[in-house]
């Protein structure tokens, strides 16, 4: 938030290494300036190279340009891309989506006072205005240079400032003041927590419509909470800019999010690719708004017309492709279909894909099920990640409706209702409390970050008791004044 420009003296971390001198010996100290109004945004994870080979995931994923062979052979196993051109090619690709007053940044801590967990924690959010150019180290001039690195970090501008009109902070200051004086608040009720640890981790990295829709989601929450605390406090700019935020968001993510990874699934080759590429053609180029279904150019693409992309785009799908899509009952196709309206990744749709159609069809009856049924495995669906595909714009529901078996419509469904009381208890539970009481669950669900809220009242948890009995016990606390406590089935 500084309007200043700092400067800083920055010495490569093997410039001193006697055993790599060929390599470094000739880098000098070089100054790095953070201006004034910036961030600075450094992608760990994009610069991670595999130590034995060389190779970059990343590079591999994303089809970057990379040459192992320029990597530096140095005297001990390095985890880091080193060399400038390898560099310079996935710091580029990674700012290049990042377009000034379009693209959101979102600022996270580790660590705060009070809060003692490892969840990321959202400090506030604006609009990149400008992105900055990377620093190449200084050499020394009287030595020859046989090689070149980059500083990772480059400064990303942005548009919060004092008076909010175009971003925000959390109050996060002015609360932890008052909660010095009053030990009687509940901190974690007032802390932003992200929505996913991988987006909000390694430094900087590419975060997800979903997530960012999310993000603005829990920002919201804690605005009204800290309206609710704060003496004075008045957050009406911020909550507008949120919900417009909102709007903008949920048009570009569109209603197949999860595409790319769904085609992958199909075992079509650069299905991500192919995605992003059908991206282009299925907007209105004025408005920007998703007006054709991606699944329609799918159709062509296993009918062997591929004419609508590039002939650069290789796409290579075989006979036995065909005949398994041909071969897909339309309900099949729903679920696939159903698949890429949640932005899930290749993990995730490859432990459903190939169920059999029994299971799918429990699963288009049920979505929530998906969350239910995966939660305790290492790859699995978050019900939020569910929700926005059932719960998404109400433009996109009425030009690419659900399908027919997913009969969900209002806010207080039961299967909605169950498979948020689930998180909520799993989450109680991994902080040590394996119960809860009537009010408390219906006081958390109220509490969600969600659009349509889900807030049944105690009356609805006990007309659809018979339902939850799948997943959630309900006990007697006390029979004479109707009080009730959940517990999960799985504890």
């Amino acid at each position: 938030m500084s309007p200043h420009n700092i400067y800083k003296k920055v010495n490569h971390p093997y410039s001193q290494n006697e055993n790599n001198k060929k390599f470094y010996g000739h880098y000098k100290e070089t100054t790095l300036c953070y201006p004034g109004y910036s961030f600075s945004a450094i992608p760990y994870s994009w610069m991670l190279k595999n130590s034995q080979d060389n190779t970059s995931d990343k590079a591999i994923d994303l089809e970057i340009p990379y040459d192992t062979e320029k990597e530096p052979k140095l005297s001990f196993k390095n985890t880091w891309v080193q060399q400038i051109d390898n560099q310079n090619s996935l710091l580029e690709t990674f700012i290049t989506p990042i377009k000034p007053n379009k693209s959101l940044v979102f600022i996270y801590a580790k660590n705060i006072p009070f809060v003692d967990n490892t969840s990321r924690i959202l400090i506030g959010v604006g609009y990149v205005s400008k992105v900055g150019k990377l620093t190449e180290y200084e050499y020394e001039e009287s030595l020859p240079i046989p090689f070149r690195s980059t500083l990772w970090e480059r400064p990303v501008f942005h548009t919060i400032r004092d008076g909010f009109d175009n971003g925000f902070l959390l109050p996060y200051q002015e609360f932890f003041k008052i909660v010095e004086k009053d030990n009687s608040i509940h901190i974690p009720d007032f802390i932003a927590f992200a929505p996913t640890f991988d987006e909000f981790s390694y430094g900087s990295e590419w975060v997800s419509n979903d997530s960012a829709i999310e993000s603005l989601l829990i920002l919201h929450e804690k605005l009204k909470k800290f309206e609710e605390l704060l003496p004075e406090a008045n957050y009406e700019r911020q909550l507008k800019w949120i919900d417009s935020e909102l709007s903008r968001l949920w048009k570009m993510r569109g209603p197949f999010p999860g595409l790319g990874a769904v085609l992958s699934g199909l075992k079509i080759p650069e299905g991500n690719l192919i995605a992003w590429k059908l991206d282009d053609l299925i907007r209105d180029e004025n408005k920007n708004e998703v007006i054709k279904n991606p699944w329609d150019f799918v159709e062509k693409m296993f009918n062997g017309d591929t004419s609508f992309l590039s002939p650069s785009l290789k796409v290579q799908i075989s006979e036995t492709q065909i005949a398994t899509w041909k071969n897909y009952s339309n309900d099949e196709k729903e679920f696939i279909q159903f698949l890429s309206r949640m932005n899930v990744d290749n993990d995730q749709v490859k432990i459903v894909i190939d169920k059999q159609e029994k299971k799918q069809i429990e699963y288009l009856k049920n979505p929530y099920l998906l969350f239910e049924e995966t939660r305790l495995e290492l790859v699995n669906f978050p019900v939020a990640t569910i929700d926005k595909a059932i719960f998404s714009d109400s433009k996109i529901l009425e030009r690419f409706p659900l399908p027919e078996l997913t009969n969900i419509f209002t806010a207080l469904d039961e299967r909605r209702i169950r498979a948020f009381s689930v998180q909520i208890l799993e989450e109680a539970a991994n902080e040590g409390n394996t119960l809860l009481t009537d009010t408390q669950l219906v006081i958390l669900l109220d509490q969600l970050p969600i659009q349509p809220v889900c807030n049944p009242s105690i009356r609805n948890l006990i007309a659809i008791n018979k339902f939850l009995e799948n997943e959630i016990f309900r006990y007697v606390l006390d029979e004479e004044n109707e009080l009730y406590y959940f517990k999960l089935k799985t504890l």
